[in-house]
């Protein structure tokens, strides 16, 4: 599960319905292009950046994070092994491909 970031609505202008859903448009659309081309040429220059690193359990963890270093995404759990944690970044990029975008009244 990706929890959203922390006061992520507000710190990347989504205050609207319309906002979210175009955000989450466009992280799934550089998601989904990372996947046939490298992070660095997705999305006419704009950068997703997974950053994996060991929390204070000693679990490992990652950190999907924009062009602007602003965090987008965090895992709901840390992993055991770093070989876990990049199964987990790889699957969030697969998985985005054919995710749906589904409004929540």
């Amino acid at each position: 599960m990706i929890a959203p970031a922390a006061n992520s609505q507000t710190e990347i202008g989504m205050t609207t319905r319309r906002g979210a859903i175009k955000g989450v448009a466009g992280v799934l659309g550089l998601l989904v292009s990372s996947t046939s081309a490298s992070l660095a040429s997705a999305a006419q220059g704009a950068r997703l950046t997974f950053e994996i690193y060991k929390d204070t359990k000693g679990e490992f963890r990652w950190t999907l994070k924009a062009g602007n270093r602003q965090v987008l995404a965090t895992p709901g759990e840390g992993y055991t092994t770093k070989a876990a944690c990049r199964k987990s970044i790889e699957s969030i990029k697969r998985g985005a491909a054919t995710a749906s975008i589904v409004e929540v009244p």
